[in-house]
Parts: structure tokens; C-alpha cells; sequence
């Protein structure tokens, strides 16, 4: 009889042990899942979603420039295959350096300096003429607008998109 009653108590022993197993095993794979939902949402891989085409051109097809007023005249055409909603522009006093000054829009003085947004979008094969100023480049370097670098952008659910292809363009006219 006792021995019925210890092999009883040892079956006891055995299940209880197997159900803290299980727990354990449980209550691991649960914190594991809600630690790999937490990194998820958290640390999500790099999508191409917001990047530029990679067939986006922007020419310049003519410049000119107005001494008397410090502006130049841009003739702006979308070479590429999508459309674009928007350069940004610079110049520079120097044609061998990086163009770092912002120009100004003449037709919308109260826009972010050195961006450019079209109306809508210049679609492929549009060209656009517009206006900029220099004067802040001769305000603080003292000298003229020797180089100008446009880069393109598109604008994809609401976040801007720089694109790679910078256009650089040294000014054979001096603009003084």
C-alpha cells in the first residue's frame, strides 16, 4: 500500500513538473513575439518608396542675365520621362567652386530661397522661363554670378524626393 501511494505521489511530481515546462515555454515564446512586434514596428528596412526616378533630366536650354536689376532669366525644359514638381538653385561667385548661395524667385518673393516649385508639375518635353535674383550672392561675397547647380525634386505623399542628377552650368556671361 505504500508503495501505491508513493509511486502516486511521484506521478503527481512528474505532472507538475511538465506543466511548469510549459508554462516556461509559454510565457518565453510570448515575450518573444511581443519583442519582435515591438522591434518591427520600430526598426522597419529601407523602402524605395520617396526616392527620385531614376529617369528624371533637367535641362537648362538658355540663360540671360539683367545687370541693371541682378536677375537672371532661366529657360527651363523636362528632358527626363516623369514629372517634376520642383528644383532647388544656387550659385556662386567662382566657376570652380560648389555653388552654395540660394537665389531668390522673382515672381514669388515670400518662397523658401533657392526652391523653386512649379505650379502643378513641368511634365516631359515642358519648358518653363522664370526669373531669380542674385543679389544676396553679391550682398555677401561681393562679386558676380559666375555658376548656378540645379537639382531637381519630386514630391511623393507629401515628402519631398531629391533627385541625384544636380545640373551644373558655368555662365560664359559674366553676370556682374
Amino acid at each position: 500500500m505504500f508503495m501505491k501511494k508513493q509511486n502516486k505521489m511521484k506521478n503527481k511530481k512528474a505532472v507538475s513538473t511538465m506543466v511548469s515546462y510549459v508554462l516556461l515555454i509559454v510565457i518565453a515564446l510570448g515575450l518573444a513575439s511581443g519583442v519582435f512586434a515591438w522591434l518591427k514596428f520600430y526598426a522597419t528596412p529601407p523602402t524605395d518608396e520617396g526616392l527620385c526616378p531614376k529617369d528624371v533630366a533637367l535641362t537648362i536650354k538658355d540663360y540671360s542675365c539683367d545687370t541693371d536689376e541682378d536677375t537672371l532669366t532661366l529657360k527651363i525644359e523636362n528632358k527626363g520621362l516623369f514629372s517634376i514638381e520642383g528644383f532647388f538653385i544656387k550659385g556662386a561667385k567662382e566657376r570652380d567652386k560648389l555653388s552654395t548661395i540660394p537665389l531668390i524667385r522673382t515672381d514669388q518673393p515670400d518662397a523658401i530661397d533657392g526652391r523653386y516649385d512649379f505650379v502643378g508639375s513641368l511634365s516631359p518635353r515642358q519648358t518653363i522661363t522664370t526669373k531669380f535674383s542674385y543679389t544676396n550672392l553679391i550682398n555677401i561675397t561681393g562679386s558676380s554670378l559666375k555658376r548656378i547647380e540645379m537639382q531637381p525634386f519630386v514630391i511623393e505623399e507629401g515628402n519631398i524626393a531629391v533627385c541625384d542628377n544636380r545640373i551644373s552650368l558655368n555662365l560664359e556671361l559674366t553676370c556682374d
